[in-house]
């Protein structure tokens, strides 16, 4: 199974690898947080609001699955 992340400014879906490097999940979580890929490397002010908004996507997750 793919993991998919979807950038919050164009709602782009990228397929990550199975076995995703730690530059590839940081850019991915990044994505999310709104970060521009030629912009340079992502900061906190992108990491944060994308780690905030894959807590929630799992939050709902496990709420479908009747996990909490």
């Amino acid at each position: 199974m793919r993991n998919y992340v979807s950038s919050s400014c164009c709602q782009k879906r990228v397929a990550l690898p199975a076995q995703p490097t730690a530059r590839e999940a940081t850019l991915a979580l990044a994505g999310m947080g709104g970060h521009l890929k030629h912009n340079g490397e992502p900061g906190w002010l992108t990491l944060g609001p994308g780690y905030e908004k894959l807590l929630m996507a799992e939050l709902g997750w496990r709420a479908a699955l009747g996990n909490l």
